[in-house]
């Protein structure tokens, strides 16, 4: 595996790639499959899925296949190709187990949990919470942010949105997954 390649991509993705083609190829040492070929490769892939699918049929098999899939095209360019069953297979199992959206918290809960932390001496961590819930942001995002980051409404920086809506903070995010220098706008009265 090219460590240029490699290097495109977070290292957790390449660790979760790696992992994906180990237990595959584990498999395949396992019940004796020969990808010796695309087409082998792709025989034994549509296997290995329906052997997850019917061993125990989770939202975690299904992100497994996904994460095996994403790995073969990553480490070979011409697998989305030669992999033609495997996409159809993929596509199967979505429909037959339709991803899930996550159940909700609501604010209430958030604010609960944030009280508690804070009256157990986890004032950073409740404001992260709120943060984290309130503007949609990633752990890794608000993880980095240091109280420059944060504006209140009424600052200068946030004149042009504070005509419209005086009462929203903003948090500005310096190097987040999207791009760098982001903000995001903070609506619940609490936290600001």
């Amino acid at each position: 595996m090219s460590e240029l390649v490699e290097a495109s991509v977070k290292p957790s993705t390449v660790k979760v790639y790696k992992a994906a083609f180990q237990e595959f190829f584990s498999w395949c040492d396992m019940y004796e499959y020969n990808c010796v070929d695309a087409v082998a490769l792709d025989e034994a892939v549509v296997e290995y899925m329906h052997f997850c699918y019917h061993t125990n049929v989770k939202r975690g098999q299904r992100q497994k296949m996904i994460n095996l899939y994403c790995a073969l095209r990553f480490y070979d360019a011409g697998s989305e190709v030669s992999l033609p069953y495997t996409k159809r297979a993929l596509k199967g199992w979505n429909k037959l187990v339709p991803a899930a959206a996550p159940v909700p918290f609501i604010w209430a809960l958030v604010l609960l949990i944030a009280v508690q932390w804070s009256l157990d001496g986890m004032f950073a961590t409740s404001v992260q919470l709120m943060l984290l819930f309130s503007g949609y942001m990633r752990y890794s995002e608000t993880k980095k942010l240091t109280a420059a980051d944060i504006n209140f409404p009424g600052d200068v920086v946030l004149a042009a949105t504070a005509v419209k809506h005086p009462d929203w903070g903003a948090v500005f995010i310096l190097d987040s997954k999207t791009g760098k220098n982001q903000s995001v706008f903070i609506k619940q009265p609490l936290i600001m």
